[in-house]
């Protein structure tokens, strides 16, 4: 288990870093696909999954699950 959390808010501020740069490249790499999370559609979750990446509300929670190689790359660059 990681010692460091990293937020939506720090997430999304890294990828638009990305974008700013023109990392194209790596922003491709290590942008989120939710709709890849739990490969079933279940109405209830659907508006969790669709909006927990971007939407202000979740800000504070924690990224969701990542390759350990992704993390890296956000944390260390």
């Amino acid at each position: 288990m990681s010692t460091i959390e990293i937020t939506n808010l720090h997430y999304n501020e890294f990828l638009t870093d990305l974008k700013v740069q023109g990392k194209i490249e790596n922003y491709e790499i290590t942008k989120q696909h939710p709709d890849k999370w739990n490969g079933k559609p279940y109405a209830y979750g659907e508006p969790f999954i669709k909006n927990h990446p971007t939407h202000p509300a979740y800000d504070d929670y924690p990224i969701l699950p990542f390759p350990k190689k992704v993390l890296n790359y956000i944390v260390n660059g």
